[in-house]
């Protein structure tokens, strides 16, 4: 019985015991929390950038939209006897926000039935939307015909853009110089 070995003599030897400490998984934990705050904060900004960018397009798109019309209604303006054009600088609220009007033998026709050439008084107003303090930009044309008091026809008024902060038509006189109004 020499050969075998006395249970009490063998000492076992401390097991490595495999897993991590606390402290290894506070530190995961803690690496783990900075790498997802920055993806979180890259994902915000981008997202607000692409909010920015697509309300600046829309407001862009709105602002070509008045600009069209009101540079076709100006093609028709009727500069011989009998045409009429005039502009006012005007402030609502605190804001500035012109005012426009002239004959025009531009058309805006709003459905199918409506087929009218002839003269067109068109009056671009602003007016305050109490409600939020910006401008809301109205287009009104009154047809005239030869003839006819103008008092006959209800004038076509529309809103053709909300939430401006400001509308500012320039008038230059012969010399190229800024004038406040035009008649």
């Amino acid at each position: 019985m020499a050969d075998r070995p006395n249970r009490k003599a063998i000492r076992r030897r401390p097991s490595c015991e495999k897993g991590f400490t606390l402290v290894e998984l506070l530190i995961a934990v803690f690496i783990f929390a900075i790498v997802i705050s920055s993806v979180y904060g890259s994902y915000r900004a981008t997202f607000a950038t692409v909010d920015g960018a697509e309300k600046r397009l829309q407001i862009s798109a709105g602002a070509s939209i008045v600009l069209e019309r009101i540079a076709d209604d100006l093609s028709g303006v009727v500069a011989a006897p009998g045409g009429y054009f005039r502009g006012e600088m005007q402030e609502h609220l605190g804001r500035r926000g012109d005012s426009l009007s002239f004959i025009s033998t531009a058309n805006l026709a709003l459905s199918r039935d409506e087929v009218f050439s002839g003269r067109n008084l068109i009056e671009y107003t602003v007016e305050p939307d109490e409600e939020s303090g910006l401008l809301q930009l109205y287009r009104a044309d009154t047809r005239l015909l030869p003839g006819v008091e103008s008092a006959d026809f209800e004038p076509r008024k529309h809103v053709i853009c909300t939430g401006l902060q400001e509308l500012r038509f320039i008038y230059l006189d012969e010399d190229g110089s800024e004038v406040e109004e035009w008649q």
